[in-house]
């Protein structure tokens, strides 16, 4: 018969069969850290139990991708929880195109130029800090001097800026013999304080235009933001003087949604205004009277307002 050993020696790992112990007889707290530490990764084989998300620590928020808020009123930017740095985005207002003025027909009017473009990567910022966003209004067209609305400035605190487009006044012609050769678009706004500082893009310059044995002053498009060009001269594809839909051209988006305006003319006996933009930093159009008659006033079409976009 086998002797029992004495219960005072102990009990070692070498009295105890493998799986003999169970799970349920080991206490949750007889278990620490230092009885796992150095535990071969050969013991930890099967799937691994469901992670409660609130166990995970110390992961970027930036992982779920970009946000951004996009002003276009003037207010206040909050820098968010856990954002320390910020891509800015700043458009100055688009400036209206020139009015055909001092009721004469047949002018080369031109378009407002389109807003400055600021571009900056902000860093070291704290949440909650604030910043102030101011945006530029775009111009408004009028038939009173200078016969042009230019576009206001929009800005980011003091970290960066972008300038409106200008209009610009066109130059005269009262019969058919005394037309002018040109008048040249409003130039774009600028920006200061960005990494990136983009001249905005002139408007359209009034043209001359000829067909079926006429001459024809045309009117110039608006600008755009970001240096972008006018479009080539429209083409006169009409046969008199009293059609206002005899001009073909093409729009102008902008990149930041809308467009510029197209070119605007009118026939005998309308009075009317050029076409306003409708993209973010784009400018009006002019406005031309084609009409055989001396014709009425008409303003050139609104530039539209800037606009900010934060990136964070």
């Amino acid at each position: 018969m086998t002797k029992a050993r004495d219960i005072a020696d102990g009990v070692d790992t070498a009295d105890i069969a493998d799986g003999a112990i169970s799970t349920a007889k080991i206490a949750d707290s007889a278990i620490t850290d230092a009885k796992i530490s150095g535990m071969a990764s050969s013991k930890l084989t099967g799937d691994l139990p469901a992670i409660s998300g609130a166990a995970l620590t110390g992961i970027s928020a930036g992982l779920s991708g970009p946000n951004k808020e996009i002003f276009t009123s003037s207010g206040t930017f909050t820098v968010p929880a856990g954002v320390t740095s910020i891509k800015v985005i700043v458009v100055g207002g688009g400036a209206s195109g020139t009015a055909q003025r001092n009721n004469l027909r047949r002018q080369c009017t031109a378009g407002g130029g389109g807003g400055g473009t600021a571009i900056k990567w902000i860093t070291g910022l704290t949440a909650g800090d604030t910043v102030a966003v101011t945006i530029g209004a775009g111009g408004t067209g009028t038939t009173s001097s200078p016969y042009y609305g230019n576009g206001g400035t929009s800005s980011f605190g003091s970290y960066c800026s972008a300038t409106g487009g200008q209009g610009r006044v066109n130059n005269d012609g009262n019969n058919e013999s005394g037309y002018t050769s040109s008048s040249f678009g409003g130039i774009g706004g600028t920006a200061t304080g960005g990494d990136f500082n983009i001249a905005g893009g002139k408007g359209g310059d009034g043209t001359i235009n000829s067909g079926y044995g006429n001459v024809y002053p045309l009117a110039g498009c608006g600008g755009r933001p970001m240096g972008l060009d006018p479009h080539d001269p429209v083409v006169w594809a009409g046969s008199s003087y009293n059609s206002s839909t005899a001009f073909n051209y093409i729009t102008l988006p902008s990149p930041f949604g809308g467009e510029a305006g197209a070119p605007k003319f009118a026939g005998s006996g309308s009075s009317t205004v050029g076409n306003s933009a409708t993209g973010y930093g784009c400018g009006g159009s002019g406005f031309t009277y084609v009409a055989s008659a001396t014709g009425s006033n008409g303003a050139g079409g609104d530039g539209y307002q800037g606009v900010v976009i934060v990136e964070y």
